[in-house]
């Protein structure tokens, strides 16, 4: 259907003169020179799959499983299950959220930051626009606030430091310096989050470089551990390394003692690398008790014979790159969801964390410019909520000071962000996918998706099956010996997925609290969000959003003790005086008292449509 000129104009991006800004902001795209290219697409990609876990957890896999073949199995099980969770989000973020646009009677997929929170809530809508209608936002927000950065990483890019510095030594008897561990995780933390906020441009053009420094490495590992299964690289004594292979993939390939279900269970959420075990002897994984070496380093020990300390701190170098490329692009990507939920209005100062602020490198380019650039043209940055997940990230830390040492308090993080942001959320995702495939209703979601994967629903239900077992069989206590008994990671088995399956709760109690809150001060606050979209120029048939108009208004709600004629006075002295029945004060604006968690509105404005 063909758009008339009036709706044509609907599309048009509004001003930042338009807007009121005691309650409102305005929210604008990145002009198209600013936009995210496919190259940068990939490269966010690539950091945040390739962090520590593909160097330091694959033992971890090989011992929780108790031989190679298992080990391989589980490999290829985990590649078709991540399949799976592709399709899952494919269908998921090329769909939703889905925003109406003028001239169409049905509403589109839209894209729109927020990722599983967009999800959750049309697969879980809330009933309303006010704060006692959400649920939904509030049981994902809070867990997704506190939990999804990466502590552990920058703990482990503390301990990798470290290492290469020559200050720890891992094959010693001796823990990690927790203070010097702490500084380092810190400073790390800090200095992701001021380079993100101090330009956009150059955060994307260190997570770039730093993708590419990664898929290189992992490339020369693959290459290594072939050559060295070919003989390029001989072993002392000139022994052959065909001995190794045949050890590793000939004798008792499937040989176990391992018949837990926990290690299997927590096994699978890790992953292996099939180069490792060309150069790099099974046993030295299986009979090491501490599981202190990790194959990353076992591989470039046995890859070079000679100094096996150079080539440790090597190793540790180029681990701890790895890990501060996740460390960017984590902050990146976390933060603007962080902007998303504080645009709901359900987080104290709200308004200030979903505002994006222009960066310093914006004021740079307004003042080089030759000419006056619009304020889109401009970059800007979700400041406040970088420093929200700073926030966030350091708490992590501190809450695990107790624990002495530094790689318990790493398996610990670790554990907790895999067991809730891989395995708890991907389990919630994918089981509210199959519901609304599954559903008949007024939604029609399997015609109207935008993108219609093969054989779906058949990857929401494998992917949500092996979420909730892996969930489950994580509350079975590992055995002795295993990788994941408590002597190994200082934690005992339980407290992970206990924790892990209460976070949605946090968000239940966080939303008792805000009704209560609300009871109390007897006001509401009233969110609304309009976005404003545009056909894509490369997709004539797509639209995206080009800005969206933030509301956060506070109401005053109806009360049994409000006499007839009650009068509320602004902070400019403009008094409003109420006469109708007691139901129709819900319209009313409250003061800026109440700006902590919406707009600072103090003019005494009545609402729209009182």
């Amino acid at each position: 259907m063909a758009l008339t000129a009036h709706e044509e104009a609907l599309l048009e991006r509004p001003t930042i003169e338009a807007i009121e800004h005691g309650h409102q902001r305005l929210e604008d795209a990145p002009s198209k020179p600013r936009l995210i290219g496919k190259y940068t697409i990939v490269a966010l990609i690539l950091n945040r799959t390739i962090g520590s876990g593909i160097f330091l957890t694959p033992h971890r896999v090989l011992a929780g499983t108790g031989c190679v073949g298992g080990a391989l199995f589980l490999w290829a099980l985990g590649a078709l299950l991540s399949l799976c969770g592709l399709y899952v989000w494919l269908e998921c973020g090329l769909s939703m959220p889905r925003q109406h646009i003028p001239g169409e009677e049905e509403p589109r997929g839209v894209p729109r930051s927020g990722g599983e929170k967009n999800f959750l809530e049309f697969m879980f809508p809330n009933s309303g626009l006010r704060l006692d209608h959400v649920r939904t936002t509030c049981s994902f927000s809070i867990m997704f606030i506190l939990l999804y950065n990466l502590s552990g990483n920058a703990i482990s890019f503390a301990i990798m430091i470290m290492t290469a510095s020559g200050i720890y030594d891992p094959n010693g008897v001796e823990a990690p310096d927790q203070g010097k561990a702490v500084g380092i995780a810190c400073g790390a933390l800090s200095i992701v989050v001021l380079l993100h906020m101090s330009s956009r441009r150059g955060g994307i053009w260190v997570n770039n470089t730093l993708a590419a420094v990664k898929v290189a490495l992992l490339l020369a590992i693959i290459c290594l551990g072939i050559a060295k299964a070919t003989g390029r690289f001989p072993n002392p004594e000139g022994n052959s390394n065909a001995e190794v292979i045949r050890h590793n993939f000939r004798r008792d390939v499937w040989k176990t003692q391992r018949n837990d279900v926990a290690s299997w269970s927590s096994s699978l959420m890790l992953c292996v690398n099939i180069s490792y075990l060309l150069v790099v002897d099974k046993d030295l994984v299986l009979n090491d008790a501490t599981y202190k070496s990790d194959l990353a380093s076992l591989f470039f020990r046995n890859l070079f014979h000679g100094n096996n300390e150079q080539a440790t701190k090597a190793m540790a170098a180029l681990i701890a790159l790895s890990i501060f490329g996740n460390l960017i692009v984590m902050t990146f990507t976390a933060a603007r969801v962080k902007q998303e939920i504080a645009k709901e209005g359900i987080l104290p100062w709200s308004l200030y964390i979903a505002t994006s602020y222009t960066t310093p490198y914006g004021y740079y380019q307004r003042w080089t410019s030759r000419r006056q650039l619009a304020e889109h043209e401009i970059e800007h940055a979700p400041t406040a909520a970088f420093l929200l997940h700073w926030f966030t990230s350091v708490l992590l830390i501190v809450v695990t000071l107790p624990v002495r040492d530094p790689r318990y308090a790493y398996s610990a993080l670790v554990t907790l962000y895999t067991y809730t942001i891989v395995g708890l959320l991907g389990f919630w995702v994918s089981a509210g996918l199959l519901y609304i495939n599954l559903r008949r209703d007024k939604w029609h979601w399997k015609e109207k998706r935008r993108f219609k994967p093969w054989l779906s629903p058949l990857q929401p239900a494998v992917y949500a099956l092996a979420s909730a077992f892996m969930l489950i069989t994580a509350f079975i206590p590992p055995k002795p010996g295993s990788p994941f008994h408590r002597s190994v990671t200082g934690i005992s088995w339980y407290i992970v997925p206990t924790i892990g399956l209460s976070g949605p709760l946090w968000g239940v109690l966080y939303y008792w609290g805000l009704l209560m809150y609300q009871w109390k001060i007897g006001k509401q606050l009233e969110v609304s969000r309009r976005a404003y979209c545009e056909k894509d120029p490369d997709c004539p048939t797509e639209y995206v959003q080009r800005a969206e108009i933030i509301d956060h208004t506070w109401i005053i709600t109806a009360s049994d003790q409000m006499p007839d004629g009650f009068a509320e006075t602004g902070k400019m002295g403009h008094t409003i005086n109420l006469r109708e029945r007691r139901a129709s004060v819900s319209g009313f604006v409250g003061s800026d008292s109440d700006s902590m968690f919406g707009g600072n509105n103090g003019t005494g404005r009545m609402a729209d449509g009182f």
